[in-house]
């Protein structure tokens, strides 16, 4: 893809990006409303530009191409407090940008055609173009696709708005 960016390419995926993914954290400001502290507490990430991405499943020698908004807001990587020390949190810069795409892909499973396991092999990519070692970004994707099995990701979600 001319003028784009290859973020991770190996014998399964190739993933693109529009431009250097931008996100950021969100803060509570005292002029906030009650729904707007809410909001920041359930969703602290923010991309701040817009992302266009295309993924290309080499098994299913198949594209997606999909957009992240900017303003789209995220709750980061679900990890559970008594793993902190050995994976790390939520907020850890390298999980960001993993943590957005994979939010906005189980929020929209249409786009990869509610492929599951491939939302979280992008996951996965993604973590390891971040610098998280093969073995934790193992781990990480696994845990997450076992969680989204319980999940139904033949459904559809209407609610596109977060």
């Amino acid at each position: 893809m001319e003028n784009n960016i290859k973020w991770y390419e190996d014998k399964e995926l190739t993933i693109f990006f529009s431009t250097m993914p931008k996100v950021a954290v969100r803060y509570v400001v005292p002029s906030m409303t009650k729904f707007e502290r809410q909001s920041v507490k359930k969703f602290p990430f923010i991309c701040k530009s817009s992302l266009n991405i295309a993924i290309f499943d080499r098994k299913k020698e198949k594209c997606y191409k999909f957009t992240i908004h900017k303003d789209y807001c995220w709750n980061g990587s679900d990890i559970p407090r008594i793993f902190w020390r050995v994976i790390g949190s939520k907020s850890e810069p390298q999980y960001l940008i993993s943590s957005c795409i994979h939010d906005f892909l189980c929020q929209r499973h249409n786009v990869i055609d509610n492929d599951r396991r491939l939302s979280s092999m992008i996951f996965r990519a993604c973590l390891l173009e971040a610098g998280v070692g093969k073995i934790k970004a193992s781990i990480m994707a696994e845990a997450v696709d076992l969680f989204q099995r319980t999940q139904n990701w033949k459904e559809v979600k209407q609610n596109d708005s977060i």
